[in-house]
């Protein structure tokens, strides 16, 4: 039989409307065996910001990259399950004395490949509070358009490593202060990801002036003897 294991998880927390910036970014890529041998779990960065919905509605936009050095016939997996958990937080203090809680109630956007009139699709769902209104919808893979759900929009392709760093100067900090008129070099300027990107209605989640924890996690399906 199968059971689902969580394999990676990244966070992100970001006052969804639209006081404060980021307390946290991260990113990290190929930390060890199991995440190198599963690339398409691997998740190497999570970003989660507030955008205008241009019609008067205020939209989360949710994306999580996934198997750093990409090459060009890189896919998403059918075995792997692809989750956004979205919490109200409170954040207390500052500096080194800043205190991040979160509340139990939970939104999530679960999403996974599947075969639907023989092309590959990402499927996606919404589940929490919304109930019966929650949406859901299934795009082609690397299609741009984000499919025909007004409230859950969808992308999942091929797309260049956003992220930035010049690795030489990260490993040998005596070189950071050397010659800073020398542009950096970013080490991942050549490399791919697979980015599921998910728009959703900042209604859904309830509040929409909260703050927001986010947690993008991946699963993957594990052999148990019964």
């Amino acid at each position: 039989m199968h059971t689902w294991k969580a394999t990676m998880a990244a966070v992100l927390f970001y006052a969804v409307w639209p006081t404060t910036t980021p307390s946290s970014i991260a990113a990290d890529h190929r930390d060890g065996p199991a995440a190198k041998n599963d690339p398409t779990a691997d998740i190497s960065d999570v970003f989660a910001f507030p955008i205008d919905g241009g019609d008067g509605s205020r939209r989360l936009v949710l994306a999580m990259a996934l198997h750093p050095y990409a090459g060009d016939e890189a896919t998403f997996s059918d075995q792997v399950e692809h989750v956004f958990r979205i919490r109200p937080a409170s954040i207390s203090g500052t500096g080194a004395d800043t205190a991040i809680k979160t509340e139990d109630a939970e939104t999530r956007v679960s999403c996974r490949v599947t075969g639907e009139g023989g092309e590959r699709r990402m499927a996606c769902r919404v589940e929490g509070a919304c109930g019966d209104a929650c949406p859901e919808t299934a795009v082609r893979i690397d299609d741009e358009t984000g499919g025909t759900e007004p409230a859950l929009r969808v992308y999942a392709g091929l797309r260049a490593d956003p992220f930035f760093s010049d690795v030489a100067r990260v490993r040998l900090p005596r070189l950071r202060d050397v010659d800073l008129n020398t542009p950096g070099i970013n080490t991942f300027g050549n490399a791919n990801v697979l980015v599921l990107v998910a728009e959703i209605d900042v209604g859904l989640l309830g509040d929409a002036g909260a703050t927001y924890a986010v947690v993008a996690e991946t699963h993957v399906p594990t052999e148990v003897t019964p």
